[in-house]
């Protein structure tokens, strides 16, 4: 089983997202989070100084960005116009800002070299990624094939919609648009900038096992979604059908066939992933959750509720999810676990109040707004509408703390 490429950790009171194998190399390093307060406004000097002290650097070198390809070497001066830093002074931090446009980090492990760089479409389209690599091997003498490459959180395919003048510019410089590109609604595209600056930095040489980039979770890819404090995670496996029988179209596969051993394989229908048997699919949950809960105090889990008496004529999936999510973290006696009435509240009286509706209609609005940005068809039919308004659940208590069980990965010093 391998482990995801990215780990969160907790250094100087700041969650970072860390990359495993440039920790490995010993590179402090980190894709800062809006978390704990860190990155609100009018805190960036501030942040920056604390940001400096726990990756135990004694400088930060910025950039002006302005989504170009120019890099540069640190010189000990002020902020660069530039959108690529590169440095082999011990010390010295490199720092990108992003929000949709990836940052990339570049190491060269035996020239003590590294580089951060700034690359939304229009650095992408100009060449950004291969100059930074060109340069770690040029002015530095760095062997291409033992660079490392860390791409961060960056806008994803699934919400990239894009003009027909934009998919022509890349397609125009050599990009293999069936590969960087698919069809999004109302006969746009969606760009995939991460699978392009991935394809860019194994054609400058460095090698594609070296370079970190999609979520990956016990070996599979997985969709992660996220929007300030909300994150949604889409593996994409078939409907399963109300009984759990599965369809045609898809092999009659099914979570309930998987759990029962009827089927020992469930594939993603995109292709993206294939759970190996009941276990493959509980691990990487597993792993999902371990990676999201980090080091939280408590962690509660929303389910299906499994007695058919309280919840009855749920359906197949729904049931087969929770039994999934509740195998995974059956060894963590210290997660709250609120089990829901589905399909059966809607002849249940209404037991929200006016904000609780809204708050209950605004997820209903994101899930939906997620399943139509990964080209599915849904629809609010009238009968949806009665379950706004009712939630009815049972609790059962966690146990002590929950970051008693996480594991932290320490950045190693130079």
């Amino acid at each position: 089983m391998s482990l995801p490429p990215f780990r969160v950790t907790e250094l100087g009171g700041i969650e970072l997202l860390q990359c495993l194998p440039l920790l490995a190399e010993g590179m402090p390093h980190g894709f800062t989070l809006r978390t704990g307060g860190f990155g609100g406004r009018g805190n960036g000097e501030a942040d920056r100084e604390r940001l400096g002290r726990a990756l135990g650097v004694s400088r930060l070198a910025s950039m002006h960005q302005v989504h170009g390809n120019d890099v540069q070497v640190v010189d000990g001066g002020g902020v660069s116009r530039c959108d690529g830093l590169l440095t082999d002074e011990k010390g010295v931090g490199l720092v990108v800002q992003s929000a949709d446009c990836l940052p990339l980090l570049l190491l060269a492990p035996k020239q003590r070299v590294v580089a951060a760089v700034h690359s939304g479409w229009r650095g992408t389209l100009a060449g950004i990624t291969s100059r930074a690599v060109s340069k770690l091997h040029e002015v530095f003498g760095a062997s291409l094939g033992e660079i490392h490459a860390a791409m961060g959180p960056a806008i994803r395919v699934c919400c990239y919609e894009v003009g027909d003048e934009l998919i022509s510019a890349f397609a125009a410089s050599g990009s293999d648009i069936d590969r960087i590109s698919r069809p999004g609604r109302r006969g746009r595209r969606r760009l995939d900038l991460v699978e392009e600056n991935r394809a860019r930095l194994t054609s400058s040489g460095v090698p594609a096992d070296r370079v970190a980039a999609q979520m990956s979770f016990n070996g599979h890819a997985i969709y992660r979604v996220s929007y300030r404090h909300t994150v949604s995670y889409f593996l994409r496996v078939p409907d399963g059908s109300p009984q759990g029988t599965g369809y045609y179209e898809t092999g009659f596969q099914s979570l309930k066939r998987l759990a029962d051993a009827e089927n020992n394989l469930l594939s993603a229908i995109d292709g993206s992933a294939a759970y190996q048997g009941w276990n493959d699919l509980v691990a990487t949950l597993r792993k999902i959750m371990d990676f999201e809960r980090g080091r939280a105090p408590s962690v509660q889990v929303n389910v299906a509720e499994l007695n058919a008496r309280i919840n009855p004529n749920d359906h197949s999936d729904h049931l087969m999810t929770a039994k999934a999510a509740l195998d995974a973290l059956k060894d963590l006696a210290c997660v709250r676990r609120v089990s829901y009435v589905d399909y059966a509240s809607s002849r249940l009286p209404a037991n929200l109040d006016t904000h609780q509706r809204d708050m209950e209609s605004a997820v209903f609005a994101v899930t939906l707004a997620g399943v139509l940005a990964l080209d599915h068809r849904t629809s609010w039919q009238h009968y949806d509408k009665s379950f706004v308004g009712r939630n009815y659940f049972r609790v059962q208590e966690g146990a002590g703390r929950c970051d008693t069980n996480g594991t932290a990965v320490a950045a190693a010093r130079q």
